[in-house]
């Protein structure tokens, strides 16, 4: 069975908490008329190690990335910051583990 998102947000906040990253679920959309957040921000933001941006998208097996998300994330690559989209706790792990390589 595949996994909601939201399943896999509380997973990921859930992981970045025991390893000591400050990080908060940003919440972007339309309810009731009323528009909140900006298009394409990341559903959980955060710092890394020396107070390093982080951003992460988090999608469920089929979910797609918008444009608007793609280019919050080149632009947040471009300016230094850690910023990806995340299927799993998996992704989130291996994207912390190039950043503190260098490598992201």
């Amino acid at each position: 069975m595949e996994q909601r998102e939201s399943d896999i947000q509380h997973q990921i906040m859930a992981y970045l908490a025991a390893i000591g990253v400050k990080a908060w679920r940003n919440n972007v959309g339309r309810r009731g008329g009323v528009s909140f957040g900006l298009a394409g921000l990341p559903d959980i933001i955060g710092y890394y190690k020396g107070g390093r941006f982080l951003g992460i998208e988090v999608k469920a097996a089929g979910g797609k990335v918008t444009p608007e998300q793609m280019d919050f994330i080149n632009a947040a690559h471009e300016a230094g910051a850690i910023a990806i989209v995340a299927r799993s706790v998996d992704d989130v792990m291996a994207a912390l583990d190039y950043a503190d390589k260098g490598v992201l």
